[in-house]
């Protein structure tokens, strides 16, 4: 099989290309011009002095220590710390129920005491650092 597809191209002959025009002459010597600034410019490139692991490491560890900076400057000043208020009820609801999870036994009505007063304070925690924010929705919810 691949006997014949070698026999079938080589009786396949190429096409002849048509003869070049002066404006295809002025295309080919405006590319080299244009492909010569991008090979000089790339070679420059490749002798710049690289970072080493460790500096890359620092730099990106600053950049995330600024970006996380800014970003909770940006939460305080135009959104009330929402996204703060979120991740540490979101905190606290889960450390809550891990602590149910693997604490909880029926048998013993002192570990159960003890597992419901550090829940309840716990969540008194979260209210006083969210300022109480969430207190009027708890409300709203039990009324409905």
């Amino acid at each position: 099989m691949i006997h014949r597809l070698v026999r079938l191209a080589s009786r396949v002959a190429p096409k002849a290309r048509p003869p070049c025009s002066a404006k295809s002459a002025n295309d080919a010597r405006t590319f080299r011009r244009f492909a010569s600034v991008f090979s000089s410019s790339a070679s420059s490139l490749s002798n710049a002095p690289r970072l080493s692991n460790g500096r890359k490491r620092t730099a990106y560890t600053m950049s995330a220590a600024v970006g996380g900076v800014a970003f909770g400057w940006w939460d305080d000043q135009y959104n009330d710390s929402t996204v703060t208020r979120n991740l540490r009820t979101a905190y606290h609801g889960i450390m809550i129920a891990l602590d149910y999870k693997l604490n909880f036994d029926p048998n013993s009505l002192e570990s159960i005491n003890a597992l419901h007063e550090r829940a309840a304070g716990r969540l008194l925690e979260v209210c006083e650092k969210n300022r109480y924010t969430s207190s009027p929705c708890l409300q709203h919810r039990s009324l409905s």
